[in-house]
């Protein structure tokens, strides 16, 4: 006892004057309420572009709160889950309309221009196993909506809705081996979806793909339960754990670009005790760059910083001098340079950005996320090591040529480079201690599982994909299956690939960038695509109930 009596508080390491001259970026406190008399615990919130917010109270009560003339206003209060409410995400086409996940299984559909009543639950009729609902997220578009459960009789599930239909149009359930806290759809393709899990895997789906082992294109091994993931500019995943760690990954090429330890982002913070330091979520500034909003627990609990990947680096950026409240939650908006922050004490602020010269919020150094992308056609993996020192992977190949594994920017194409054992690429994945950052956390408990098997999610079943922190050239892009006929009213467009003619490609970093055709989701009037969409879940959900002879 006498020990923690004796510990050094958290504190600030450098000077305030300081601290005003190393945060360059200055947000002002526009406005802030709290949410109730008692000090009330709120984990999550959401945002529209129209300035409309919804958290969750503890008592599983939702509330919509609005900006107007620099003050919040409460919209409306909407009830009606049986257990927690784990989820809330506003419809992206229309801001009346919110959509709630809970562990009683249910998904609801509110219309807060009805005083915030439910319009429509979402549930499967035949399904007599209730799957507890983690987590939600909404295609662009509005009309996809996409469910990660907790693990239920060994199966974790991702559930598929059409927005205007209450039964489910199809699911995956091979791809995580626990709850799934984490589902988040592209910002500009309704068909590509990331997922994360507790089993430390981050998955990256074209539900396109006419099954779930086709639809599976990436598999990103965080080697730590995943918290929170965000997609930041076209490319890139950026990925908390619940270690503390950040991890920025490409999906252009599936390597981790940036990997930063909880010692390493606390001392970017300017903060002493690494232990007391937290990390809320990733945003994207206003220059398009992943910023990490991050605190401590230490001393008061009121230390709130933002903290900016720049040039492959993190670095300080706003300090919040005046939060109230351990921060758990967070939404951006990246065109206003708003920034909405909630905690464990009930209060919920608006910060305003300052537009500043630092030359942080430019574009015009960036290669999608901030020469992230750029860094790893080079061939460089940036890691933030416990001690605060970095190291890249392009000058430090030795030690991966030691255990028997090349970097995946040198691999021979098609087939690969082998791995230590001799077994071609199509039948394995690197293993955990010769994968990019995997002896990097100190935090991260590693079990032999993770470190010195092939890292497949489960190894007695051939249906399982493989695990990799590196490109997997074996991937395909072959337009088919649930989306497909998203790119029916623009089919002249579209590059048609056979599984043979891609399986020697690698993922380079234009496959997914805005221009390119071959995941071009094309838009029709009068909803028609989405039609198309729904039509096609349906039959892969016959399809797998075929396969599987068992409901999704």
């Amino acid at each position: 006892m006498d020990i923690f009596e004796n510990e050094e508080a958290d504190k600030d390491t450098v000077e305030e004057n300081e601290l005003e001259e190393q945060f360059p970026k200055k947000y002002d406190l526009m406005t802030e309420i709290e949410v109730s008399l008692k000090k009330t615990y709120i984990n999550k919130i959401s945002g529209t572009k129209t300035l409309k917010y919804s958290i969750i109270l503890p008592d599983n009560t939702i509330e919509v709160y609005e900006v107007n003339d620099s003050s919040l206003s409460r919209v409306c209060s909407m009830s009606g889950h049986e257990k927690t409410v784990t989820e809330t995400v506003f419809n992206p086409n229309d801001d009346n309309i919110l959509f709630s996940t809970s562990e009683d299984g249910l998904v609801k559909m509110w219309d807060t221009r009805a005083g915030g009543s439910c319009v429509l639950d979402y549930k499967d009729e035949e399904e007599k196993i209730i799957r507890p609902y983690e987590c939600l997220d909404v295609s662009y578009n509005g009309r996809v909506l996409c469910t990660g459960s907790q693990l239920v009789e060994d199966d974790a599930y991702l559930v598929f809705w059409d927005q205007r239909a209450p039964k489910p149009l199809g699911g995956y359930w091979n791809t995580h081996t626990d709850d799934v806290t984490q589902v988040k759809f592209h910002k500009e393709k309704v068909e590509i979806l990331a997922t994360g899990s507790v089993d430390g895997l981050v998955n990256v789906f074209n539900i396109m793909e006419q099954t779930e082992d086709e639809a599976l294109t990436h598999t990103l091994n965080a080697k730590c339960a995943v918290d929170k993931l965000a997609w930041v500019g076209g490319a890139a995943v950026a990925c908390l754990t619940q270690a503390h760690q950040l991890q920025l990954w490409s999906t252009a090429s599936a390597r981790c670009a940036l990997h930063c330890e909880r010692q390493h982002i606390a001392g970017t913070m300017k903060r002493s005790r690494a232990d007391d330091c937290y990390l809320v979520d990733t945003v994207t500034s206003v220059g398009g760059r992943p910023v990490l909003l991050a605190g401590s627990y230490g001393g008061e609990e009121k230390t709130l910083r933002a903290l900016v990947v720049a040039g492959g680096r993190l670095l300080p950026y706003a300090n919040f001098a005046r939060n109230r409240q351990l921060v758990r939650c967070c939404h951006h908006d990246q065109a206003r340079d708003l920034l909405v922050t909630a905690g464990e004490s009930g209060i919920v602020s608006v910060w305003r950005g300052v537009p500043d010269h630092t030359g942080l919020d430019d574009a015009d150094d960036l290669d999608h996320i901030s020469g992230i992308d750029a860094d790893l056609r080079d061939g460089d993996h940036v890691d933030m090591d416990a001690s605060g020192d970095s190291d890249e992977s392009g000058e430090s190949d030795d030690s991966e040529d030691e255990d028997g594994s090349e970097d995946g920017d040198s691999s021979e194409d098609g087939d690969g480079s082998d791995d230590g054992d001799g077994s071609d690429d199509d039948n394995k994945s690197d293993d955990g201690d010769k994968s990019d950052d995997g002896n990097k956390s100190d935090d991260c408990a590693k079990s032999d599982d993770t470190d010195k098997s092939d890292n497949s999610v489960n190894s007695d079943d051939s249906d399982k994909s493989k695990v990799s922190d590196k490109p997997d050239d074996s991937v395909t892009h072959k337009k088919s299956g649930p989306l497909e006929h998203l790119d029916t009213a623009d089919s002249n467009k579209q590059e048609t690939l056979s599984k043979t003619e891609v399986s020697n490609k690698a993922y380079d970093s234009d496959k997914m960038d805005s221009s390119d055709e071959s995941f071009e989701s094309s838009e029709t009037e009068g909803g028609e695509v989405m039609d198309d969409v729904s039509g096609k879940l349906t039959g892969a959900l016959a399809r797998l109930q075929a396969r599987r002879h068992r409901p999704y």
